[in-house]
């Protein structure tokens, strides 16, 4: 803090003669955030003669900062290790991040479609277009919704996915959407196989 304290007030010493800092002080309750606003009072010839100093105590935002930021590093942790394929739209549905899931299920990597509109077609085959629009555009029950549907991968390929999504809140307000996408085509599959098999069964039984 010592050195980042310097450094900003050298700006006392020359035009707009002012500094903004914070620093950590050791008190009688234990160590403490102060954030200074100084300016330098200046004689008839330009020369700093003193220095007026407005301090205040920020150690609670410090606090909710660090909270905050443990948090979102948190989020990026487990939004990055999920087994499943994850995307976080805004509230707008541009693409803000994936995770190496999506890449690897759908085939995009994040810089081909960071910004986008999840909207446009990129993973959706064109009659699924208004059912992802509808999806977006309404409000979620209880935040959050579950559903089985056909998506596209970068090669054109469809193939079946369940899909459940909810909302990311920040300060109350919905900030956006986080989407995951599992494939079930081999769920699907394994239904038909086992469907043929009663299908025989009943017939030998017949």
């Amino acid at each position: 803090d010592r050195e980042a304290t310097a450094k900003s007030m050298e700006n006392l010493y020359k035009p707009p003669y002012t500094c903004y800092h914070e620093q950590r002080a050791k008190t009688k309750d234990g160590w403490r955030w102060l954030a200074w606003t100084d300016k330098s009072v200046l004689d008839k010839d330009g020369k700093v003669v003193e220095i007026v100093g407005v301090g205040r105590d920020i150690t609670e935002r410090k606090q909710n900062e660090e909270a905050l930021n443990k948090s979102r590093q948190e989020f990026i942790s487990l939004f990055k290790s999920c087994p499943e394929a994850l995307i976080y739209v805004d509230e707008k549905n541009n693409i803000l991040d994936i995770n190496s899931k999506f890449t690897k299920l759908f085939g995009y990597t994040l810089e081909e479609i960071k910004g986008r509109n999840i909207n446009s077609g990129i993973i959706h085959p064109q009659d699924k277009i208004e059912e992802a629009i509808y999806l977006y555009q309404k409000p979620l029950l209880n935040s959050y919704y579950n559903f089985e549907s056909i998506r596209k991968k970068k090669n054109g390929f469809l193939f079946p996915v369940n899909i459940s999504g909810s909302q990311v809140v920040i300060e109350g307000k919905v900030k956006g959407r986080i989407v995951s996408y599992r494939d079930i085509s081999q769920f699907i599959q394994n239904e038909k196989l086992q469907q043929v098999i009663y299908n025989i069964s009943k017939a030998a039984n017949s």
